[in-house]
């Protein structure tokens, strides 16, 4: 069969992609890059090489998705229903779509842009299958390892809400799943797969701590809005869908006994985050100069065309100068300074803007 797989180099997609190859397949990767092993050009946040990807295709597995929220209407949502459109002019006989447990039950953005894409494809005409899967061990771990600890040695606590209910997979056995199940055919229904343990993100956290040997203590802190509350709740596990395979804390033994890293960059190490985010800065370095500078030039225009401080009992005197109060004026204003640390780290981590509390 010709299947086309849409985030076919990401961390599900690229255990797909070889599990469906061994099971036979001719597997397309749809790509905007060169250099992919069997990559086709195509794009679905514009819908260029769309049609050309789709001829001869009989399956197409979307997985395609991104982390930068600016895009998710534009990508998962806007991209879900131009892909299946085209898959459905090309009369593909199965697609299937890989969304996430809990998008219906959670206020979350991404997870309320994941289920408008559900509906793009059940709308578009084409035969589907939609698979909800629990949270990867990749991800729960990459979130863990991007979490800053406060304190050194025995005093060192790793922060975060410890009371969500988590049920994560490996993305190898989610992949298997995936494989096996495309052969069957659509069922024109939403199914469900999670992983083989549900406990907490405290507990979670405690394992990974011991399996890759760091020294800290979990300590709660509940922040994250309703994507705590939904997990807390239990919206993002399914326990009559546990998938018997790979546990979290194997999971972590066996990336830390081979030296990997974790799968997702949570914390923007690598060189083009790091490049956005030195640019971000400067350009807010630019930004706050100029606002500075703009209301340096309006008090000092006050100022001139204003009363004198010789003839002012209370007025404003110019830089340089004393009130009547007997402080120095400089024309300056105090420079706010933009929240940083562990809690603001935290809080981006989980989707929640900081606000500082009164």
């Amino acid at each position: 069969m010709r299947v086309l797989v849409t985030g076919g180099t990401g961390v599900i997609g690229s255990f797909l992609v070889p599990a469906l190859r061994s099971r036979g397949h001719e597997v397309l990767v749809l790509t905007r890059r060169e250099g992919v092993y069997g990559g086709i050009a195509g794009d679905i946040s514009t819908g260029a090489g769309l049609e050309e990807a789709m001829a001869g295709v009989q399956l197409v597995v979307h997985l395609a998705s991104t982390q930068d929220r600016k895009q998710w209407q534009d990508l998962d949502v806007g991209g879900t229903a131009r892909l299946a459109a085209a898959a459905r002019r090309a009369g593909v006989r199965h697609f299937v779509y890989v969304s996430i447990i809990g998008v219906d039950r959670i206020a979350y953005a991404y997870y309320r842009a994941k289920l408008e894409a559900e509906a793009q494809v059940r709308q578009s005409g084409v035969p589907f299958t939609i698979i909800r899967i629990s949270q990867f061990h990749e991800l729960l771990d990459s979130a863990l390892a991007a979490l800053p600890r406060i304190g050194l040695g025995r005093f060192a606590r790793l922060p975060l809400p410890t009371r969500m209910l988590v049920q994560p997979i490996a993305a190898a056995d989610a992949a298997n799943v995936l494989a096996e199940r495309t052969e069957y055919g659509p069922s024109g229904k939403i199914e469900t797969l999670a992983g083989p343990e549900v406990r907490t993100s405290g507990e979670f956290a405690e394992t990974w701590l011991e399996e890759t040997g760091r020294t800290a203590k979990v300590a709660d802190l509940a922040l994250g809005g309703a994507l705590r509350h939904g997990f807390e709740r239990g919206l993002g596990i399914s326990r009559d869908h546990a998938w018997p395979g790979q546990t979290f804390a194997e999971f972590v033994r066996e990336r830390v006994a081979e030296g990997r890293p974790p799968a997702y960059d949570l914390r923007g190490s690598r060189p083009e985050a790091k490049e956005a985010k030195k640019t971000a800065r400067a350009e807010a370095r630019a930004a706050r100069r100029t606002a500075t500078q703009e209301k340096a030039a309006k008090r000092g225009s006050a100022v001139s065309q204003g009363p004198t401080a010789e003839g002012t009992a209370g007025g404003t005197a110019a830089e340089g100068t004393t009130t009547t109060d007997g402080t120095a004026a400089t024309g300056m204003s105090a420079k706010t300074v933009a929240p940083s640390g562990p809690v603001s780290r935290l809080r981006s981590l989980l989707g929640k803007p900081f606000r500082k509390s009164r």
